[in-house]
């Protein structure tokens, strides 16, 4: 009697134990798909995040060449101009005409002086003649190329034919210098572009610019 009851007795624990795998095989499988589904749902919701990344990185790259097109078309400052600054002399050539009388019928030494540099304006406008003849181997070799000097020297009643003057275009100011040996500035500043005339009066020289 032991025996078959054993038997009876393990039947029943054997149908539980299969109805608790089934039920536990039946639940795993209930929560399988939807773990599966939510691994899905959150793959499709990490492109989803990173998809603003594309569109916020060019629309910061834009804006650079918006910025740097504003730049290129920015109308830039004209630069001043220098207080004092004169308009440059442009003399095509220089006639020179000495009068009977001149100097006491002494000869005259000519400067003609053009001046490149803004600063030594105000020192040759401030030389009479006589001074200018005795400072002007010192300035010319301090002022190197901001000073060109063409000189002549011209008799009483004689005359310096038109010389052209190529070289010199561009001169902030152009001075004229004639060597009395009276009292006096005996300076001119040249104002003007075209062909110089310079006449050397009794006591002064005069000049006049032909455009």
């Amino acid at each position: 009697m032991a025996a078959p009851g054993g038997k009876e007795t393990s039947k029943p624990l054997g149908l539980a134990l299969a109805f608790a795998t089934a039920a536990l095989f039946f639940a795993l499988s209930a929560c399988g798909p939807s773990q599966k589904k939510e691994g899905k749902e959150g793959a499709s919701a990490a492109p989803s995040a990173s998809s603003t990344s594309p569109t916020s990185s060019p629309a910061g790259t834009a804006a650079a060449p918006q910025s740097a097109s504003a730049a290129s078309t920015r109308t830039m400052p004209t630069a001043p101009t220098a207080e004092g600054e004169q308009d440059a002399v442009d003399i095509g050539s220089i006639t020179i005409e000495s009068d009977d009388g001149a100097n006491n019928g002494a000869a005259i030494a000519v400067d003609l002086v053009f001046v490149y540099d803004p600063a030594l304006i105000p020192q040759l406008e401030a030389e009479s003649a006589d001074a200018w003849f005795k400072v002007k181997a010192a300035m010319a070799a301090s002022a190197g190329n901001n000073l060109a000097i063409m000189s002549w020297t011209v008799p009483a009643g004689d005359e310096v034919p038109e010389t052209p003057i190529d070289a010199h275009s561009g001169a902030l100011a152009a001075f004229v210098f004639a060597n009395y040996s009276g009292k006096g500035d005996h300076r001119l500043r040249i104002d003007g572009s075209g062909a110089l005339t310079v006449t050397l009066g009794v006591n002064d020289p005069t000049f006049e610019v032909d455009q």
